[in-house]
């Protein structure tokens, strides 16, 4: 939908997300007799839930089985299959509901949708404990089996970590900074101290990371079909940000270290790839008001040709940095001093020259 809303002239910039550390994507293969992918769970009560949302391709046949932490089997449900009417099978552990395939995407990947529910009261029921996720293959395509699992929802107080089958080092690019109109863009450190309202000198967030380096946080591509996102990546710790007002602003007690500025608070101190996607957002201005009605493909071409490729971003493209560091440069237009055969001069302005010259 939002790749639909762009064009020429409307670019959409998004952040890449910051789901680098927490255990919540799994990958596992379907081949042999069975794959399984496990969850560590707690934090178990009345209400609470825990949704995994996964995909494999429309070239495979997979059933899909859980084992709750007591033991109780659901499933193998088949391909295009739900296991019961929701919210589920009712547990020692808690509603389980499974759906495999009963809904695909526009390319007819099959969704696996898992939901865990703690009734309320909960009848002694708890989620805490092992949960297993098991792939059986049916019918297995180009793709082998490969099942992407994402813990993407888990109520308040609880837990849900997958331990077997844990990829926390790729396709965690944030919805929907997958689409294809967008550009995705992943966070950089670049700057480690500032000067806080109370004068003191502040460590980025109590942090030890350089400036230069990504940041620890920014989340890592590639898309689950193999697309590169992110498509570039900005300064998104430390920066300063506008400081709302419409919750009471005060600088830290006792003269503390504090994340507003000395501007009188106008500005805060934050971080994230919500802090870089508005540095992309400024540049595509930018270029906009210098280049027209640009398309979302023009704009990610332009910074992908004039971004910074240094020691800390290695070869580019890659699934942590994109395209490499933004930089815009001067935008200032080459001026061409050309002599013609007779001696006159010839002033050319503009990106491009082409020139030729008849034998007269």
């Amino acid at each position: 939908g939002l790749s639909a809303l762009t064009g020429a002239g409307r670019i959409i910039a998004k952040s890449a997300g910051n789901e680098r550390v927490p255990a919540r994507h799994a990958e596992v293969f379907a081949a042999g007799a069975v794959t399984n992918a496990t969850m560590s769970s707690g934090g178990s009560a009345a209400g609470r839930l825990v949704a995994i949302d996964g995909y494999y391709e429309a070239t495979e046949n997979v059933s899909v089985r859980i084992t709750t932490p007591n033991g109780t089997v659901i499933g193998p449900v088949l391909l295009g299959g739900i296991n019961a009417a929701y919210p589920g099978t009712l547990t020692a552990n808690g509603y389980v509901y499974l759906e495999n395939g009963a809904f695909t995407t526009a390319t007819g990947d099959p969704e696996v949708y898992i939901e865990i529910n703690v009734p309320n009261p909960t009848g002694g029921a708890t989620m805490n404990g092992t949960w297993t996720f098991t792939m059986i293959p049916v019918a297995l395509g180009a793709a082998l089996g490969e099942v992407d699992l994402w813990r993407f929802f888990n109520s308040t107080g609880t837990t849900a970590n997958f331990v077997t089958g844990n990829q926390n080092s790729e396709e965690l690019v944030s919805e929907p900074g997958n689409a294809v109109g967008l550009i995705t863009v992943a966070s950089w450190t670049s700057k480690r101290f500032w000067e806080d309202c109370n004068g003191n000198t502040t460590v980025n967030f109590g942090g030890s990371v350089s400036p230069g380096l990504l940041s620890p946080f920014s989340s890592p591509g590639p898309t689950r079909d193999g697309r590169q996102k992110p498509d570039i990546a900005a300064p998104g710790s430390a920066i300063g940000s506008a400081t709302t007002f419409d919750v009471a602003q005060a600088c830290a007690a006792g003269g503390g270290a504090s994340a507003l500025l000395p501007d009188g608070l106008n500005h805060v101190m934050n971080q994230g790839t919500s802090m870089a996607a508005p540095h992309v957002t400024g540049a595509s201005a930018i270029l906009l008001q210098k280049y027209g009605a640009v398309t979302p493909a023009f704009i990610k071409t332009f910074l992908n040709n004039r971004a910074v490729v240094d020691v800390n971003t290695g070869a580019v493209w890659n699934k942590d940095w994109g395209g490499g560091k933004l930089f815009l440069g001067d935008l200032v237009d080459p001026s061409v001093t050309v002599t013609s055969p007779n001696g006159g001069e010839v002033f050319v302005y503009g990106q491009a020259v082409n020139l030729a010259w008849s034998a007269s």
